[in-house]
């Protein structure tokens, strides 16, 4: 255990570069990828409050080569708890035709009438010309602005592919249609992104390319990840809040509240089964929820919000779909479930009033929950879980 004698500085870069390997190693033993460019995932359509009604929001998930960030060397697997890489041909080159050709197919499926908000995804980022080459994205947005009713169109990216070319780009051909660019803030933590996420990038960067889509009348939409790995379910609350409240306070119109769910072959994944991770209860989300919405309506002298952000509950529509999500117990889960999707209906926080079970008892418990700083929980976490040779329950899968 050469870390405990490690001084500080060391032994953080010694907890981040475990991480990374360990994250890579996981990567690495996924089964050779089956993804079929000629068959992508099914259109999830779902409906969500849209603009003060309810509307239908169809989402389609292309079969990509995957995030670069994730393939990439420097990337050593991507982000922790992302599982989207599995469902990818990960980093294998596409015909230049293959996903605006997948697109076309998932659009004639939809009823043309009823859909309003379209929700496009790449696992990775669409904006990226390595992902996406830019002469597909305007075909894309081609068809996109031929669909009739569309009224809002979702995509998703990481900020250093943000710039003054491809906002103007979406303007010249989507002017007409809102455009909502995601991006995950994931944790205003800079330590906990970088040691435990994986992310790649900090809070300032997310904060200029939020700078630069407001500049372009575009609508910046954050993703808040709750509870990343080694993160406690009482760090997870907080750290939510402040990430929040720091995304908003950025001139983010949106923030989805992605709570965190077990994807095969993520470092998630791996502490779940060395019995070192769960994801968060969703009274810890409801909690959040509660807070946020306090703030903003009764108003914090300390927080500066520049508009009355919307707020959505994420984290349950994924391909591949996770292995374990979010959850209460057996007896209320089905409810709690409910309740969600009538909030991001109504974006009210009083369709929770009343929600009471036996678990929360469960969830109070966990909030006494405390542990060491980072570095070290880092390093005892992923030295019991070598002792347990947890790897090896990926091998040969």
């Amino acid at each position: 255990m050469k870390w405990q004698r490690m001084k500080p500085q060391l032994m953080r870069e010694a907890a981040k570069e475990r991480v990374r390997e360990l994250n890579l190693r996981l990567k690495r033993l996924m089964p050779p990828s089956d993804a079929d460019i000629s068959s992508p995932p099914p259109v999830n359509v779902i409906r969500d409050e849209m603009h003060g009604h309810v509307a239908e929001r169809a989402v389609i998930t292309l079969t990509s080569r995957g995030c670069e960030w994730a393939h990439s060397r420097k990337g050593s697997g991507g982000c922790t708890m992302c599982g989207h890489y599995k469902g990818t041909t990960r980093g294998k080159p596409l015909d230049q035709r293959a996903l605006f050709d997948q697109f076309r197919t998932q659009l004639q499926g939809l009823n043309h009438g009823s859909i309003e908000w379209l929700c496009l995804y790449n696992s990775g980022s669409f904006l990226s010309p390595e992902e996406v080459p830019p002469e597909t994205r305007r075909n894309i947005y081609d068809l996109v602005a031929d669909f009739p009713n569309i009224r809002r169109l979702t995509i998703e990216t990481r900020p250093e592919f943000v710039n003054q070319s491809v906002l103007k780009e979406i303007n010249r051909y989507l002017g007409q249609i809102e455009v909502e660019i995601g991006i995950g803030i994931e944790t205003v933590n800079d330590t906990v992104r970088d040691l435990c996420i994986n992310k790649g990038y900090g809070y300032s960067e997310f904060c200029a390319a939020v700078d630069l889509i407001n500049e372009h009348h575009l609508k910046p939409l954050a993703y808040a990840l709750m509870k990343p790995a080694f993160m406690t379910e009482y760090e997870a609350i907080l750290n939510t809040l402040c990430s929040v409240a720091h995304a908003i306070e950025s001139g983010v119109k949106v923030v989805s509240i992605e709570p965190g769910s077990i994807q095969d072959y993520t470092l998630l994944d791996y502490l779940r089964r060395g019995g070192c991770y769960d994801p968060p209860m969703i009274w810890s989300v409801i909690e959040v929820v509660k807070m946020i919405n306090h703030m903003v309506t009764l108003g914090d002298s300390s927080l500066k919000f520049p508009n009355t952000p919307e707020l959505r509950m994420g984290g349950y529509v994924f391909f591949p779909v996770p292995l374990e999500f979010s959850q209460n117990c057996p007896e209320c889960n089905e409810r709690a479930m409910g309740l969600i999707e009538q909030f991001n209906l109504k974006n009210d926080i009083s369709v929770f009033e009343g929600y009471q079970c036996a678990c929360r008892g469960q969830w109070l418990e966990r909030l006494r929950d405390r542990k060491p700083p980072y570095a070290v929980r880092i390093h005892s976490t992923l030295d019991e879980l070598e002792q347990k040779n947890t790897i090896s329950s990926f091998i040969g899968r």
